[in-house]
């Protein structure tokens, strides 16, 4: 008796598990679209300016989103964050990127009030240390809101940071995720954008762990932000901005509030790390 009830529960436990299986695979692009946009969250609203998030080169893809957001009156203007490696040496033939990507947004018409570049040393932890920097950077200019413009499912990471940093300084921020060599539509069938999607779980769960972003945010959606349609603007592009080596400043320097750190302004604020 005993050995037919326990085969019971095992008949019943791999039924109820096929079923799962089964109820799965039919709403698995239901689940898996769900899943992206957890770490690739997006709100509307408008705000002071947009913050195109860091890197060491600046790609075309996210500098053009951050032009329509612009151009669309959500923001009065762009925020370009670099990260630089004081310990290695610069990319060759580009001796001051930073000052030779300003350059490059002047010429997309940008006014030199509607632009600032700053840059970021290449810090663990690299998405808080940047947060901290820029946002106090914007804290003293009076900025309140900021649109953050983020690649695919990093976009929940920083948020979250960004958000926890800018509480205490006043400063709203607005999530937008933007996709580069894959889709958010169907991300699962690319192999980089899976393997792109755990490494970033992974790295949030990190986050969370030492409190760099809040328990909570595990659990929230969008928090105090209203949720809305993605603005697809998915690119399939990977240029580089083009840059010349003619571009010289003469702008006077001044020392920030943040020891080890000055700001050069010559068409934007570009924060250089000494």
């Amino acid at each position: 008796m005993k050995k037919k009830i326990s085969l019971r529960k095992i008949l019943f436990f791999f039924a109820l598990l096929g079923c799962a299986v089964l109820l799965v695979f039919l709403f698995r692009e239901p689940i898996l679209k769900e899943a992206g946009s957890y770490l690739a969250p997006e709100a509307t609203g408008n705000a002071d300016v947009v913050i195109l998030e860091g890197d060491e080169l600046i790609k075309w893809d996210g500098v053009e989103i951050g032009m329509r957001i612009l151009s669309s009156g959500r923001a009065n203007s762009l925020v370009v964050v670099v990260h630089q490696d004081s310990e290695r040496r610069p990319p060759f033939a580009l001796p001051d990127y930073p000052l030779l990507l300003a350059k490059e947004l002047e010429k997309l018409k940008l006014r030199k009030s509607q632009f600032q570049v700053i840059v970021v040393p290449i810090k663990h932890p690299v998405t808080l240390t940047e947060a901290e920097i820029v946002l106090l950077n914007l804290s003293g200019t009076g900025v309140s809101s900021a649109i953050l413009l983020a690649q695919g499912f990093h976009t929940r990471r920083s948020y979250w940071v960004y958000k926890q940093v800018g509480l205490p300084l006043g400063i709203k921020v607005i999530p937008c995720s933007y996709f580069v060599t894959y889709q958010r539509e169907n991300w699962w069938l690319q192999i980089q954008a899976v393997e792109g999607y755990f490494y970033e779980l992974c790295k949030y769960f990190y986050y969370v762990l030492r409190g760099y972003a809040p328990l909570k945010s595990l659990f929230c959606n969008l928090a105090d932000t209203e949720k809305s349609q993605p603005m697809r603007e998915s690119l399939v592009m990977s240029s580089f901005i083009g840059v010349k080596s003619d571009f010289q400043t003469s702008a006077a320097c001044w020392a920030s509030n943040k020891k080890g750190w000055e700001v050069l302004p010559p068409a934007s604020i570009v924060v250089r790390y000494k």
